[in-house]
């Protein structure tokens, strides 16, 4: 019986130094892709990844250098989804990960093009400086846009990135994930100067009507600017948001009690299990 045991032990052994020795051998990104840039609420560059056969939440992860939790939370996934090939799955791409100009050191046969998808308000000045860290002149160039103004939807070609994805070594988890002391929104959180306290119920809009529509983290609040960021804390779950003021409290639409309607999607931020709930708000 003991030398069985040992047996299976070894057997198993070798088979998961089999596994881990086996390549996936699934493929990504082709030759035919092209990685097209959009930017969420934040500012953070977005790509919308459709899933192909054979790959799965955990492997999609590995290959943008994105922990399984962190992928699931910045498309609000809360429970093991199984993907079908042809759904859709949104990639933060770090500006680490985007070669922004032509070397004879870079090989184009291992890069993709990687393209921005402009939106209304977008200037030459801030996709080139703020959002590439590149020359004005190199955007211009590159994209024959000499006397030509930008129009929303207008794609430009802003650089190359690598078909074997992203090391996690260029990925700032932290930055896209809405409800981290790090993210976009907490840093103009911080900004502000003055800080007020607030205690008290909300409730949470459905959104099934607007489905399709880009998911928000936002609130409608009666005393914080419309604009600015607040804190919302969760005590029942230790869950903290920061999410964007777009409006005030529609006037009798919700008991005087409540201090705050949230979107559906900061309510799942905040893993709300009720309607209404109680919240710690703070904002400045």
């Amino acid at each position: 019986m003991r030398k069985h045991i040992i047996f299976l032990f070894l057997c198993c052994i070798c088979s998961l130094k089999s596994f881990a020795s086996t390549p996936d051998t699934v493929r990504y990104l082709t030759e035919s892709d092209t990685i097209l840039i959009v930017k969420n609420e934040y500012g953070e560059k977005i790509y919308t990844h459709t899933i192909k056969e054979g790959q799965t939440l955990w492997s999609l992860a590995r290959f943008y250098g994105l922990k399984p939790e962190e992928l699931k939370r910045f498309n609000t996934i809360y429970d093991d989804k199984v993907f079908s090939p042809g759904e859709k799955i949104r990639i933060p791409i770090p500006n680490k990960a985007i070669i922004r100009f032509e070397s004879p050191n870079v090989n184009k046969s291992e890069l993709l093009p990687v393209c921005y998808v402009v939106k209304r308000g977008d200037t030459m000045f801030g996709i080139a400086q703020r959002d590439y860290k590149m020359p004005i002149d190199t955007l211009v160039k590159r994209n024959n846009l000499e006397g030509k103004p930008l129009q929303p939807g207008q794609i430009l070609h802003t650089g190359w990135m690598s078909k074997k994805g992203i090391p996690d070594s260029l990925q700032n988890h932290k930055a896209y994930i809405s409800y981290d002391k790090d993210s976009r929104a907490a840093v103009d959180f911080e900004k502000e100067r003055r800080r007020y306290n607030e205690r008290g119920p909300v409730v949470w809009k459905d959104e099934k009507k607007s489905k399709g529509r880009r998911k928000m983290a936002a609130v409608l609040h009666d005393k914080a600017r419309v604009g600015k960021v607040i804190e919302i804390y969760n005590p029942s779950n230790k869950r903290k948001v920061y999410a964007k003021v777009i409006g005030r409290i529609p006037s009798g639409a919700y008991d005087p009690s409540i201090i705050a309607v949230l979107t559906e999607y900061t309510a799942q931020l905040l893993g709300a299990k009720d309607k209404k709930f109680f919240v710690e708000i703070k904002y400045k």
